[in-house]
């Protein structure tokens, strides 16, 4: 038996297709379930509707958002600019070094203690010292900025701005930064928190800071110094803060790894690192160029940059000059250890627990 004058018809068109079932129940004498599968594909026709439509949405807003855009915040000696260096080589990447950091530290509206002139007028001295030597470094930066447009604005700014032609921009950050500033916080960006030990980070804070006072100041009592050279919740209470925040404000599954976690097994933790921020993971991430080459690509702070390069052993060269995240070297014992920093692992380690069992797992 053959259908009656039925035309030709798209999924879509309800009207033709209500028609096409009429016909099918006549033909197959059920004329009485005629409505019921009339019912069911008018569902049918609205979930797959909804489907089109939310694939539509999700396109647009992909195309809106344009690159992936990613958070790591971290504290000073914490492997960050290792990873940041690793993050360099991801094809289609942006990265950005510490522009909130400069802010708080090195920006017109950085805190500056009046109450202490003999600080002051050393401060400014060693700023007149430093500004000559700089003036002797030759090293091409083109997407370097000006410590002094350092603004929190120009930050977020800088944060949220196109990069059309790339796919990725990565964000090295300290907490200690933002502290106090949550609202100039970048929007469209994944947070991700990278913590250490605080074994680990103040025996290496408080070498860099004695190494970058004038000759004869001798060492420094490191958690008494100003909070314009060190944060007042000693960085790690800073990043605690940040990450609470981010907690309960904008993604309650905030993405922690721990330093000694990649040291040990760095595979396992950048896998599922990356699956988490969704890029693809290659094993070739693991290792990457020695030197400080990458660094001219990098939108930072210039005097940051430049600066490494007027010390022997400068704030990041063991980083810049490293190939790949070096295996973990054992804890030092507390006793061997100056009483400042002691009391610095004592104020934080609490904080540090907390962060940890939030960590992703090897």
């Amino acid at each position: 038996m053959a259908l009656r004058n039925v035309p030709k018809m798209h999924w879509s068109d309800n009207s033709l297709m209500q028609s096409f079932v009429t016909e099918v129940c006549y033909v197959m004498g059920m004329d009485k379930y005629k409505s019921l599968l009339r019912n069911t594909w008018l569902k049918f026709l609205s979930f797959v509707t909804f489907l089109s439509l939310q694939a539509m949405a999700t396109t647009n807003n992909n195309n809106q958002e344009g690159p992936l855009r990613v958070m790591l915040w971290a504290n000073p000696r914490t492997l960050s600019t290792v990873f940041l260096k690793c993050m360099s080589f991801v094809e289609g990447t942006q990265c950005i070094n510490e522009p909130y950091a400069i802010a708080r530290v090195a920006g017109p509206e950085k805190p500056m203690p009046t109450d202490d002139v003999e600080f002051l007028q050393g401060f400014a001295e060693y700023e007149k010292q430093f500004q000559a030597a700089l003036a002797t470094v030759d090293l091409d930066l083109p997407k370097a900025f000006n410590d002094a447009e350092c603004t929190f604005q120009f930050v977020k700014d800088t944060l949220e701005a196109p990069y059309p032609d790339k796919k990725l921009v990565f964000c090295k950050d300290q907490g200690f930064g933002v502290h106090g500033k949550f609202n100039m916080l970048p929007k469209g960006y994944r947070h991700t928190f990278l913590i250490r030990s605080p074994h680990k980070i103040y025996p290496s804070w408080k070498r860099v800071v004695d190494n970058m006072m004038p000759p004869g100041a001798g060492p420094v009592q490191f958690d008494q110094m100003p909070e314009v050279l060190i944060p007042s919740k000693l960085g790690l209470g800073e990043l605690y803060d940040l990450l609470q925040y981010v907690t309960e404000h904008i993604d309650p599954k905030p993405i922690v790894i721990d330093a000694d976690d990649l040291q040990s097994n760095p595979s396992s933790i950048m896998s599922q690192y990356c699956q988490a921020i969704g890029i693809p993971f290659q094993e070739s991430m693991l290792t990457w160029e020695e030197g400080d080459d990458i660094t001219q690509d990098w939108i930072a702070s210039r005097d940051t940059i430049l600066g490494n390069k007027l010390q022997s052993g400068g704030y990041y060269d063991e980083a810049l000059h490293s190939t790949c995240f070096k295996p973990l070297k054992p804890k030092r014992e507390n006793d061997d250890l100056p009483d400042d920093v002691k009391r610095c692992i004592e104020k934080t380690m609490p904080l540090y627990d907390k962060m940890y069992e939030m960590r992703l797992r090897p």
